[in-house]
């Protein structure tokens, strides 16, 4: 004989039918896993700061995957979108002008000057906020 149950996923019921290998207790189971409801979660959120920080680790150089690794450990949890754009901005810049930006050995260009560039060169050059 058959089984059916209702799978309930995200308030669309579907129904199913269960393969004659499982037992009643393994689809009483099956159909009580698949109605728990899981929290949500801003996971377009979460994988853009996930990219981030790998990208942070991945650089071209050591020097700059310590220096922006180490900021986005410490730091990405807490940006907002805005600031979460303009890191990205930042991230696609040359490692070589980057460590002169972040390092403070030549100004940040015009179109970069965000408090948040203000923020990676502060963590940069003070060890206090390490």
């Amino acid at each position: 004989m058959d089984r059916r149950i209702l799978r309930e996923r995200r308030g669309v019921g579907q129904r199913i039918d269960t393969d004659s290998r499982f037992t009643s207790a393994q689809t009483r189971h099956i159909s009580m896993v698949e109605r728990v409801e899981m929290p949500e979660t801003d996971s377009k959120s979460e994988n853009r700061r996930k990219k981030l920080r790998f990208r942070s680790w991945h650089r071209g150089t050591r020097e700059m995957d310590l220096l922006l690794g180490r900021f986005a450990d410490r730091h990405l949890q807490t940006l907002s979108d805005e600031e979460l754009d303009v890191y990205s901005v930042v991230l696609r810049c040359p490692d070589q002008d980057l460590y002169d930006w972040v390092t403070g050995k030549s100004p940040w260009p015009e179109p970069l000057r965000h408090t948040l560039t203000q923020r990676i060169t502060r963590f940069s050059t003070d060890p206090t906020d390490r």
